[in-house]
């Protein structure tokens, strides 16, 4: 090896009118064998980790108690805590209609170190805009916005988007988070409200160029009240650069239901995300399931079922240590 080395030494020193082909072939190979230590390097200090999100829509209405169905909210607060202890809970959850004053029993439940609420009711909409975020990590800052146009039933709540900054331990760059509910088509005619969706698009656009620091990674988990074939699906994922969770999965490479497909096309809660860019930090999704399946008392814990997606994200830290 010693000699080797030597000769390589020499060879390098030659004059280039005296190189032979013996040095060509030597440079070469030193060239091959330096980008094979880099490549090794850099896969040495590669960073990764796995970031668990949950959208779910807990139809907390506001006329529960007439019927029972308030008491759901404290046992899915309950299954969290219990998931959390098992260390299988997401890290992120967010929330769509909590409107019922009791929804808060399911913070309270699941025990969650950090939350934020949407936009309270005002004086146009007597119900809140339903949106919570739940966190197992800290919460940086909070901001929301409500919708400017509705229609229907819809315009009896607060509707808008809610926007977390999460910091997340290990990663170079907090993560945003989007929680959004869409007007319905209840009630509606369909085309119409899907042209208010797609104002309602326009504004959240908006508001991710306001809130989100360029490249940084951002997650939409939510109740658009769209499938892939309505139209306003199209325009919401214009947004450059955006890719649905399920989607991706629908190639096989996930873990997790057997029908990604189904997921994507058959329902209206999606999550959508951005990689990062400056740092580059990679997000592929590993795993996506429908959850919270449960009967409790012979009734479901809701109209919907959660939405949970598994995401490995991994970058390369700026210094070896870091």
């Amino acid at each position: 090896m010693r000699r080797l080395l030597w000769a390589a030494f020499f060879a390098l020193a030659l004059p280039v009118h005296a190189q032979s082909p013996f040095t060509n072939s030597l440079h070469t190979a030193l060239n091959s064998l330096t980008n094979s230590i880099d490549s090794l390097q850099q896969s040495v200090q590669t960073r990764s980790m796995t970031l668990r999100v949950l959208t779910y829509n807990i139809n907390a209405l506001p006329w529960d108690d007439e019927t029972g169905k308030h008491e759901r909210y404290a046992q899915i607060g309950v299954l969290l805590d219990k998931l959390r202890q098992e260390d299988k809970a997401p890290h992120i959850i967010t929330i769509q209609e909590a409107f019922h004053p009791r929804s808060a029993e399911l913070i309270e439940e699941s025990n969650y170190p950090y939350f934020r609420l949407g936009a309270p009711a005002n004086s146009d909409a007597p119900l809140n805009s339903g949106l919570i975020i739940l966190s197992e990590f800290p919460i940086e800052s909070a901001s929301s916005i409500d919708y400017e146009i509705c229609m229907g039933w819809d315009c009896w709540a607060n509707k808008g988007v809610l926007h977390v900054r999460v910091r997340v331990p290990g990663l170079p760059v907090p993560i945003e988070i989007y929680n959004t509910h869409m007007n319905a088509n209840s009630g509606n005619d369909p085309v119409e409200a899907g042209k208010i969706r797609e104002q309602q698009i326009a504004q959240l656009h908006e508001f991710i160029g306001f809130t989100r620091p360029a490249g940084t990674p951002a997650f939409f988990a939510a109740d658009f009240n769209f499938k892939p074939e309505r139209p306003e699906y199209d325009v919401f994922a214009a947004y450059p650069g955006i890719a649905n969770a399920a989607e991706f999965c629908m190639s096989g490479k996930c873990s997790g239901t057997d029908a990604p497909e189904g997921v994507w096309r058959k329902y209206v809660d999606h999550q959508f995300f951005l990689p990062g860019l400056t740092p580059a930090i990679r997000i592929v999704p590993i795993h996506v399931e429908q959850t919270f399946d449960e009967l409790v008392g012979g009734k479901p814990l809701s109209d919907h079922l959660g939405l949970e997606t598994h995401y490995r994200l991994s970058w390369q830290p700026a210094s070896p240590n870091s």
